[in-house]
């Protein structure tokens, strides 16, 4: 049965891609669940203009999300922890920190994507990856500092 995605389906096809599937599959969950629809000219159409609004709306996010990360490679900052004699932290640098600390800059980031090239566990300066998106990141600089340091 050919059917018209209202909605992405992961493995099977994105919105507006015409795929077919079995009948069953196609009658008992992507029909009552409203992610397909079955193949007519109206339906066409109106996939189609979903997919423009879809298109301009992710254009607008990335857009959004350049102009964060701009301002990501700005900041550079500063955060402090306790330490032992050799300078190590107890602990780590945790996704976490690094995002209520952009939080309290005014940044607001998911803490997935915060990226780590190695666990942070002594004091020194360090540059973590922020993945906004497939193709935009940014590059943030963090000194961490003993917490008895001024």
């Amino acid at each position: 049965m050919e059917l018209l995605l209202k909605q992405s389906i992961h493995k099977l096809g994105f919105i507006g891609d015409i795929v077919s599937v079995k009948a069953g599959y196609a009658r008992n969950y992507l029909l009552p669940q409203g992610k397909a629809i079955r193949i007519t000219d109206a339906n066409k159409n109106e996939v189609a203009q979903q997919k423009k609004l879809l298109a301009v709306k992710k254009e607008e996010e990335l857009t959004e999300k350049r102009s964060l990360a701009e301002k990501i490679n700005e900041i550079s900052l500063e955060l402090k922890y306790k330490v032992n004699e050799e300078n190590n932290l107890y602990g780590s640098v945790s996704e976490a920190d690094i995002v209520n600390a952009l939080s309290e800059k005014g940044i607001t980031v998911d803490r997935r994507t915060v990226r780590f090239e190695e666990a942070i566990r002594s004091t020194g300066e360090f540059s973590v990856l922020i993945h906004l998106a497939p193709d935009v990141e940014s590059t943030l600089k963090i000194s961490i500092l003993s917490d008895e340091q001024q």
